[in-house]
């Protein structure tokens, strides 16, 4: 069992790298595979079905399914985000080198820098994921960046180069200016067919954040709320599990990782943090975020396998 108090910046990365490390998943995994041993969750409630639990305080109503927005997206504000919808790339801060994720790899030429998907990946709908998903998710984060980020609001030029890869051209690159590119989440063109595609047009005629062929995009585009989150990692919704007091992941055999991470379903408990540190008492989840009171903290050294990181 995994407790991690602060919501620090950087200690938000490392708790997320650690639930990455835990379920087994991608670049992040296979070293982790031994650390829940100790843990309830990991058994499995059927003796066939191994579960991982958590907590986060979600909200199934009022959060929307639009998860290119994130802000406000049902559970892109936490830990899970990455068990579902997976980036292009993870920095590793060990290295200082990329781990591609849903990218095969990327490489600068000049000031285009070209982006490769792995081949044969599925999203949850069993559609093919490619380099159309990639173009337009990317012509959408172009047209809403604010002018004084940096990555997606000095693209020039976009386009798609084959059925994997995407070419962006840069004003001026400088050195890690494609980190937000590379750790963009890419989303289903299914589910963002009209604005993804409109959002490739109104880019490369160079409309940009601001101008009013934007504004009318985005008046319609915050709107929008789709009735599923198509899912590129290596779990799912499950739609008949999905309720006001958990939700559960199930495996996604068809997303990146899918048949490699170490457990058929995570589920995850809603919680605020009193709530989270009354199951963590109760040993009944493997991993938590949240933060507990000074009293809180001193029942947790009575919890049988507790481990504070």
């Amino acid at each position: 069992m995994t407790f991690i108090p602060s919501r620090e910046v950087f200690l938000q990365e490392l708790s997320r790298r650690r639930l990455l490390r835990a379920v087994g998943f991608g670049a992040a995994g296979v070293a982790g595979a031994g650390v829940l041993s100790a843990c309830a969750g990991g058994d499995g409630a059927d003796g066939d079905v191994t579960q991982f639990t958590g907590v986060f305080d979600f909200d199934l109503d009022s959060q929307t399914r639009n998860v290119h927005v994130e802000d406000g997206a049902l559970l892109l504000n936490s830990v899970y985000k990455d068990l579902f919808l997976c980036t292009g790339a993870m920095f590793n801060w060990e290295t200082h080198e990329w781990d591609h994720l849903l990218l095969e790899g990327h490489e600068w030429d000049g000031d285009n820098l070209l982006v490769t998907l792995r081949p044969d990946l599925k999203w949850s709908d069993g559609e093919a994921l490619n380099s159309d998903d990639m173009l337009r998710s990317y012509a959408m984060r172009i047209l809403e960046a604010p002018p004084w980020g940096f990555g997606f609001p000095q693209v020039t030029e976009i386009e798609k180069v084959d059925d994997l890869s995407v070419r962006l051209e840069f004003e001026d690159p400088f050195p890690n200016i494609e980190r937000s590119i590379l750790k963009h989440r890419i989303v289903s063109k299914k589910t963002y067919a009209d604005f993804g595609e409109r959002a490739v047009e109104l880019v490369q005629d160079g409309v940009r954040q601001g101008d009013d062929e934007h504004s009318e995009w985005n008046a319609e585009f915050i709107e929008f709320n789709p009735d599923e989150i198509i899912c590129s990692g290596p779990y799912k919704f499950d739609k008949e599990q999905m309720s006001d007091a958990r939700i559960t992941l199930v495996r996604n055999e068809d997303g990146y990782q899918g048949t490699e991470v170490q457990f058929d379903e995570v589920v995850i408990h809603k919680g605020d943090n009193r709530q989270s540190a009354l199951l963590v008492q109760r040993g009944e989840v493997d991993y938590s975020t949240l933060a507990p009171s000074a009293a809180d903290q001193q029942s947790f050294e009575g919890v049988e396998g507790f481990t504070w990181i």
